[in-house]
């Protein structure tokens, strides 16, 4: 025992590399010691999410959203009422719920998630993905903190991903928001 913590203490001043982390240091990931549980707390929603975010109206259709998601392959879209204010969120699920009969004519106001789970940029991102998580959803509309209806981006899993990589592998801080 004692040789082996001899060996171990000595490979600690020789390496910064432990037994675990120089497989990866030889794939080029390169981990920073203790870096990576606080990464998601120290990033904010505003550097993963999205700003540019298709939304549907309330008066379109079941029809309409079908259109749109096989053109664009996305799943889900935040729902915009006149005012251009968010009042909803329809899903490919909300939309396999409707009957089959008349499924396409059927107004989004009627088949929507109204009850939303959103976040705001200055959240953290550990609990945008536990919000994910808990409401088993696959994105999150990002709101204005002050107006909670001003629709300002859109959050997936994904982004959260990119965003822990990122900081994780090819930064020192994590990315410097705009105040």
């Amino acid at each position: 025992m004692l040789a082996t913590v001899v060996v171990s203490l000595a490979v600690g001043a020789l390496s910064r590399d432990t037994i675990y982390t120089l497989k990866l240091s030889r794939r080029g990931v390169a981990l920073r010691s203790g870096r990576d549980l606080n990464v998601m707390r120290a990033l904010k929603v505003a550097d993963a999410m999205r700003t540019e975010v298709e939304a549907v109206r309330e008066d379109m259709t079941v029809g309409d959203a079908v259109e749109l998601m096989q053109r664009t392959r996305h799943t889900g879209y935040p729902i915009l009422d006149r005012e251009g204010r968010l009042c909803g969120i329809i899903t490919l699920g909300d939309i396999r719920d409707v009957r089959v009969g008349d499924r396409l004519s059927v107004p989004l106001s009627e088949v929507s998630t109204r009850d939303l789970i959103t976040v705001t940029p200055e959240e953290d991102l550990e609990p945008a993905m536990h919000k994910l998580s808990y409401g088993d959803v696959g994105r999150l509309p990002v709101v204005d903190a002050a107006d909670p209806r001003r629709l300002v981006g859109l959050i997936t899993r994904s982004d959260i991903i990119r965003a822990y990589d990122r900081a994780l592998l090819h930064e020192d801080e994590p990315p410097a928001r705009e105040e």
